[in-house]
């Protein structure tokens, strides 16, 4: 029913004379490529942000408002900056901010592939810094690029079709991420477990410690297995954010087959 839905609208749009939704856009080379680096970029900052909070309160035991703290940084930084952002806007090539932004999502996304069930709150929270300035060149950047070389006429229905496609692929993402999250980690716990099998003295070693610290035989297997879960699911998160950093750095290329834009410069017409 969807796909006979969608081809139904690409039909109507496409032979309407004034469509509601401009598809002609994607003729525009700086819209298509810019489009694409705005979309994949906010698609997983949207999948890592639904997804961290989840792993910090089901499996490190973060109350929701220390989970919702660890993010805090990026707003805080990111209203900071946006004054100087947009003083700098004015002065370069947004292919350059752009390019500076996506490369700190990168950044930030490897910086949390790092983590371990050990770390402490601060070492969750300092790439949350580096998110926040990322995201104060972002948008102004990518919408920018987007809209530079269009017509004055065409920039209403190229913002929303831009925004349109931005938010339908973080949508993707939400439900992408999750899933991959828990496939994840169902694999890792797979593979945890054939190497504590592998490894059955050790695991008998570590249940008599556990017992002669008081545990019942029971309690400790249930204690071991919580690890291992525990452990699977961050793996999963970890495999996630190494995905998303690269996600992001193949995108830059798209943003230097644009045409040159100045943030403060009007919207270039098109020839």
């Amino acid at each position: 029913m969807a796909a006979t839905a969608l081809a139904a609208w690409l039909i109507w749009e496409l032979t309407e004379a004034h469509p509601i939704v401009d598809l002609s856009l994607l003729k525009s080379r700086n819209f298509v490529l810019s489009t694409i680096p705005f979309a994949l970029g906010f698609a997983v900052f949207f999948g890592v942000t639904v997804i961290q909070p989840t792993w910090l309160q089901t499996r490190m035991s973060y109350p929701a408002m220390v989970a919702g703290f660890v993010s805090t940084p990026a707003g805080v930084v990111s209203i900071l900056m946006m004054p100087l952002i947009t003083r700098v806007m004015s002065r370069f090539d947004a292919r350059i901010t752009a390019t500076v932004s996506l490369a700190s999502f990168a950044v930030t996304f490897n910086m949390r592939s790092g983590w371990s069930t050990d770390a402490d709150f601060w070492t969750f929270a300092l790439p949350s810094v580096v998110q926040g300035f990322a995201a104060s060149t972002f948008f102004v950047s990518l919408v920018t690029l987007t809209l530079n070389g269009l017509r004055p006429a065409q920039i209403p229905a190229a913002s929303g079709l831009s925004n349109f496609i931005r938010l339908t692929a973080a949508s993707f993402a939400a439900s992408i991420t999750t899933t991959a999250y828990d496939s994840g980690a169902a694999m890792h716990q797979t593979r945890l477990a054939e190497a504590m099998g592998a490894h059955g003295e050790a695991l008998a070693g570590a249940v008599t410690r556990m017992q002669a610290a008081g545990y019942g035989a029971g309690q400790a297997l249930t204690a071991i297995t919580e690890q291992v879960v525990r452990q699977a699911y961050t793996l999963s998160l970890l495999d996630i954010y190494r995905a998303s950093a690269w996600v992001v750095l193949l995108a830059i290329p798209c943003v230097w087959f644009t045409s040159r834009a100045v943030g403060d410069s009007k919207v270039a017409v098109a020839d």
